[in-house]
């Protein structure tokens, strides 16, 4: 898939609903995802592209996220038997919008 062919499905599914999703920083790359979490499997654009559409001003995200949010998992010590707490970094779910550029691009596809 070329890099235009991609950022043209990218766009599709962004207007569509979908949600830009960055898993782990150990990733090189995204996961779109819907309201139930269900994944577009065909899709998985990478970091930098994103980060280049976004400087085209093809998308925005108002709202960007900083930082990742942690949760806490509790499990007990087989041998000592205490509780032991586990701090799991979570997904950033990005709110990517598309920019009447994005717009034009996608209509001119």
């Amino acid at each position: 898939m070329t890099e235009r062919s991609q950022i043209i499905a990218i766009l599709k599914a962004l207007d569509e609903g979908w949600a830009l999703v960055d898993e782990a920083d150990s990733l090189d790359y995204m996961v779109l995802r819907n309201e139930d979490r269900d994944e577009l499997e065909h899709l998985q654009p990478t970091k930098a592209l994103v980060s280049l559409m976004e400087n085209k001003g093809l998308i925005e995200d108002s709202d960007k996220p900083t930082e990742r949010d942690f949760y806490r998992r509790f499990e007990r010590d087989r041998v000592s038997g205490r509780r032991i707490e586990t701090r799991i970094p979570g997904p950033i779910v990005y709110a990517y919008m598309l920019t009447s550029k994005g717009r034009k691009f996608l209509s001119g596809a």
